[in-house]
């Protein structure tokens, strides 16, 4: 680390002092004017008089840099935050070039991807029918109901089928009822 020289040390106190209010430096024990800073640094009059004007052009220069930052940062228009979706969508050329490539090589995951993107490849869905409680309550009573509309009036033992004579083609006899 380069040694500080004694003159670069007074100069930075020099700049220090002239950062200063009177208060400060009165209660720093510090001269009041520069005559006496100058004195008391063991520096001439015009030193001290050239260390205020680059004391000054420096503190201007760093006040003209911020105001130039901060007007540069409000007339600049405000960046977009990112959007994913929007970089990707914009890269669809790269992406379908890598997949033919792929293609080319045989691969089989992008051959895949590439059959179903042309709508060339469906795949089987499994659907899975969930039958609940509520469900099978409900069916249950909806066929009750509709035994209960269809129902027919109870049927007697006797048949009535041949409760009358049956007439036979002529020579055939009947047979007897039991």
């Amino acid at each position: 680390m380069p040694r500080v020289s004694r003159l670069e040390a007074k100069r930075k106190m020099a700049f220090e002092w002239f950062n200063m209010g009177d208060t400060d430096r009165f209660r720093a024990g510090l001269p009041l004017d520069k005559q006496k800073l100058a004195r008391h640094l063991r520096v001439g009059k015009t030193t001290i008089q050239e260390w205020e004007q680059k004391y000054y052009a420096e503190r201007l220069g760093k006040q003209l840099h911020e105001e130039e930052v901060i007007r540069k940062k409000r007339t600049q228009p405000k960046e977009e935050p990112y959007d994913s979706e929007k970089y990707l969508n914009g890269k669809t050329d790269v992406v379908d070039q890598a997949l033919i490539e792929a293609c080319e090589q045989n691969n089989a995951q992008a051959l895949k991807i590439y059959y179903q993107l042309t709508k060339r490849l469906i795949e089987k869905q499994e659907v899975t029918h969930k039958l609940d409680g509520d469900y099978i309550a409900r069916q249950y009573f909806e066929a009750r109901r509709e035994l209960e509309a269809t129902r027919v009036d109870e049927v007697s033992d006797k048949s009535t089928l041949f409760s009358h004579p049956i007439r036979l083609p002529s020579g055939q006899k009947q047979a007897p009822n039991s």
